[in-house]
């Protein structure tokens, strides 16, 4: 009687040390969808903005106000395997890194060898993806 009262005791302590546990959670493909603002990266508060979609039928769009005063959209596709995600543009321009794709909470973390940007969830709004939309892309440097 007295082991079972250990066990039960160690169980629940285990629990609560896993429930506490403040790592990332493994990405599925539903969790990924959606569309997520960029909030840190490389643990620094971003002083630029970048809005990301990922869609059902495996396309992006990113919508980033990085070099240039007026929001410019980038579109291509993703794709999500064994927690890395890999995308491509449309121009057949691969991202610079495969990310290791993770949940910090509700946050989507994507992490490559040298960068780690952290997005929240978001809803883009209309006037971002109006102006965007009535921009043309240019050479400006891309943010994945």
């Amino acid at each position: 009687m007295k082991i079972l009262k250990i066990w039960s005791l160690l169980s629940l302590l285990l629990m609560m040390a896993v429930s506490c546990d403040k790592g990332d959670a493994t990405v599925s493909s539903s969790s990924i969808l959606g569309e997520w603002k960029l909030v840190q990266m490389n643990d620094d508060d971003v002083d630029f903005t970048v809005y990301m979609t990922f869609n059902n039928d495996g396309s992006f769009d990113i919508y980033q106000q990085v070099y240039d005063l007026s929001y410019k959209k980038y579109t291509g596709t993703y794709t999500l395997q064994n927690s890395y995600v890999t995308g491509v543009y449309s121009d057949d321009t691969p991202w610079k890194y495969s990310y290791k794709a993770s949940m910090r909470g509700s946050n989507l973390v994507l992490k490559a060898d040298s960068e780690t940007c952290v997005y929240e969830p978001t809803t883009i709004p209309e006037d971002v993806v109006a102006e965007a939309n009535g921009t043309r892309a240019n050479d400006v440097e891309r943010h994945l």
